[in-house]
C-alpha cells in the first residue's frame, strides 16, 4: 500500500471537529466511579498496600484500576449513566492529532455517541484518563504532572484532540494537597496556557478524593482533512487518595 493512501485511511473523512461536550453529568459519573473504583482497591488491598504502591510506575496502579470500572460497568454498578458507557480501555495505541505518532493513553472512557452525531472512529469518542502517581519522596511531583501530563498529553494534542474534556488523575501517596500542590505549578507554568484558573470543586466531594477543575488554550491546528483550531480543554483533576 502506498504511502499517501494509508495516510488517507488513517485520517479518515471530514469530520465536525472537535465534538460537542460530554454533559457534566456524565463527567460526574466517571469521577465518582473512579473514586469509587479507588475505594474498593484500598478495601481488598490489605494493610501492606501503601508499601506496594510506593515506588511503583503509575501502570501499575492503572491497571487493577481499570479492572475494577470495566467490572462495575458490566455489573451495571454505575447507576443511571451506565449505558452511555461503551467500555474501559487501557493502554490503546492511539493517533496523535497530527497524525504523525502514536500513544498509549492511560485509560479511555469509550463512550456511546448520541444517533445524530458523525463520529469516524469510535475509539477516539470519549472522555481520556492521564494517571500519575504524586510521591515527592521519589521524585513524582506536582510538576511532573503538569509537564508530562496536562501540558504533554492534553495541551500538545496528543490525547483528546477531537474532544473538549478530558481528566487528569492522581493516585497521591504522600498526603500532598491537590489545591497546595497544583496551585503554585499552575501560577508559575506560562506553558500550561491556563484560560480558566484551577478552582476545586464546589459541591459535594466522594470520600478519600479531591477534585478540581481547569480550562487550558490549544494553540494548534487541525490537519487535513479537518481544519480550524480545537479550542480549548477543561480539564477535572481527580486526585485520589490513599486516606
Amino acid at each position: 500500500m502506498n504511502s499517501s493512501l494509508s495516510r488517507r485511511l488513517v485520517e479518515g473523512p471530514k469530520e465536525s471537529l472537535p465534538y460537542p461536550e460530554v454533559s457534566r453529568v456524565l463527567l460526574r459519573a466517571i469521577e465518582h466511579a473512579l473514586v469509587a473504583a479507588w475505594n474498593r482497591i484500598l478495601s481488598t488491598g490489605g494493610p501492606d498496600l501503601l508499601e506496594a504502591f510506593v515506588g511503583v510506575h503509575e501502570d501499575a496502579i492503572t491497571d487493577p484500576l481499570v479492572t475494577e470500572l470495566e467490572r462495575m460497568r458490566v455489573r451495571g454498578e454505575l447507576g443511571p449513566m451506565g449505558g452511555f458507557f461503551a467500555a474501559f480501555i487501557k493502554s490503546e495505541e492511539l493517533w496523535d492529532h497530527a497524525h504523525r505518532s502514536q500513544a498509549l493513553p492511560d485509560i479511555v472512557v469509550r463512550l456511546v455517541p448520541p444517533p445524530e452525531l458523525l463520529v469516524y472512529d469510535p475509539r477516539y469518542y470519549g472522555v481520556f484518563i492521564e494517571s500519575k502517581v504524586i510521591d515527592s519522596s521519589h521524585k513524582k511531583s506536582a510538576k511532573l504532572y503538569c509537564t508530562e501530563g496536562v501540558i504533554s498529553r492534553f495541551v500538545s494534542g496528543l490525547y483528546a484532540w477531537k474532544m473538549r474534556q478530558a481528566i487528569m488523575c492522581a493516585y497521591v501517596l504522600d498526603g500532598s494537597s491537590l489545591m497546595t500542590a497544583l496551585g503554585s505549578e499552575f501560577s508559575t507554568q506560562s506553558s500550561l496556557q491556563t484560560r480558566e484558573p484551577l478552582t476545586p470543586r464546589a459541591w459535594p466531594v466522594p470520600s478519600r478524593a479531591e477534585i478540581a477543575d481547569s480550562t487550558h488554550d490549544r494553540t494548534w491546528s487541525y490537519s487535513h482533512p479537518n481544519v480550524g483550531s480545537p479550542g480549548s480543554i477543561a480539564l477535572s483533576h481527580v486526585w485520589l487518595r490513599l486516606m
